[in-house]
């Protein structure tokens, strides 16, 4: 049923995709298209039986051309006039290993497309496109409550999960943000470290957003290409958050890193911090700051690219070392200066371990000897 107290600009729609016919390759013609399947509202919580209309139609369209790919959203201008971002997810009913790349890359056109697309609406100002990591993860979850529930009406923890979408995959950033403040760079430091994080007390919801935010604090996606998920499309709460790391290298790490939640924070463990982190976490910081979720997630997609920039100039700066002393001189100046050297130098004996590239390794570990000599690292 329609309840006429939800926010009219974070809404949902659930349809149930059935094809009507299928042939390899769709047809040119829109009506041709339209009718190789047919969209049939499951559940929603959307202003009007009029934008719901014109929702499903937008969707058909898409998918008639093809532009939805199985598990993996897309974000695009729904109504320009009014402002409207929409997230849509097919979500084939298969018994799939979701973490494959294979599955992900399943085009709507290339296989009968049975199953459900899931749909999020909301202001352009949200920014939607920041956030479609988590949103994939949680239509991740979805699919497994759906593939559970086949042939049954939705249960209610179900629509609670639909209907909880924007609270669970945006604000999630607010709230941690809120309740880790002056901890907020320790938290960070330990996720470029790789240092596993636990979690004591707290809800499930607890759990949840400190997953999701030292998950998007990693680097390890935009360097690996690689995200792997559980069946419930969430690192298990009952397992150590091992967020940037090879699991063979968290099992030998010694430090650990504990988040105790109370009704008001998050507390840690642990203080230990860089430069780089703490200067990055101060543009999170403030009242006004603090209460927009899209701004605080560019600031970590931001510090993640600045990571990666500077990775990459220490690689080049090593490269040319091989062969020119003076650049390894460069290359100690620059991890002196950018104040984020220990996570730099473990990033790059995570790139050095090909067989071929022993120079590069030598190098690291002239590096690593001189800044300890320096007390520049412990």
């Amino acid at each position: 049923a329609f309840i006429t107290t939800m926010s009219t600009s974070h809404q949902f729609a659930l349809y149930s995709l059935q094809s009507l016919s299928f042939a390899s390759g769709l047809a040119e013609d829109d009506e041709a298209q339209e009718a190789e399947f047919r969209l049939t509202l499951v559940h929603h919580r959307v202003q009007s039986g009029e934008l719901e209309a014109e929702l499903r139609l937008f969707i058909t369209r898409r998918l008639a051309k093809g532009m939805a790919f199985d598990g993996s959203g897309s974000v695009t201008v729904f109504d320009a006039k009014s402002s409207t971002m929409c997230y849509y997810c097919w979500l084939r009913l298969e018994e799939t290993t979701a973490s494959t790349e294979s599955t992900r890359k399943i085009s709507v056109k290339d296989v009968k497309p049975d199953g459900f697309v899931v749909c999020f609406l909301s202001s352009t100002d949200d920014s939607l496109d920041l956030f479609c990591s988590e949103l994939d993860t949680y239509c991740g979850r979805l699919r497994h409550l759906f593939l559970t529930e086949r042939g049954n009406a939705l249960s209610e923890g179900t629509k609670q999960l639909l209907s909880s979408w924007y609270d669970s995959n945006v604000l999630y950033v607010c709230r941690c943000v809120g309740k880790l403040r002056d901890r907020l760079p320790s938290v960070i430091y330990a996720s470029l470290m790789g240092i596993p994080v636990d979690i004591s007390g707290g809800s499930r919801r607890d759990e949840d957003d400190i997953t999701r935010f030292v998950d998007n604090c990693s680097v390890s996606a935009l360097l690996q290409d690689k995200h792997e998920v559980n069946v419930d499309g969430l690192v298990s709460p009952a397992t150590s958050l091992l967020v940037d790391v090879t699991g063979q290298e968290a099992s030998n790490s010694p430090k650990r890193l504990t988040i105790t939640v109370s009704e008001s924070a998050f507390e840690v463990s642990s203080n230990e911090t860089n430069k780089f982190c703490e200067d990055w976490t101060a543009r999170m910081l403030g009242e006004e700051e603090e209460s927009k979720p899209s701004y605080l997630r560019q600031v970590l997609e931001n510090f993640k690219l600045k990571v990666i920039q500077d990775l990459n100039t220490l690689k080049r700066l090593m490269k040319q070392a091989e062969m020119d002393h003076y650049a390894l001189y460069r290359s100690f100046a620059f991890l002196r200066d950018c104040g984020n050297a220990s996570p730099l130098l473990r990033l790059g004996r995570q790139e050095s371990q090909a067989p071929s590239a022993v120079d590069a390794r030598a190098i690291l570990e002239l590096l690593y000897e001189h800044m300890q000599t320096e007390g520049i690292i412990l």
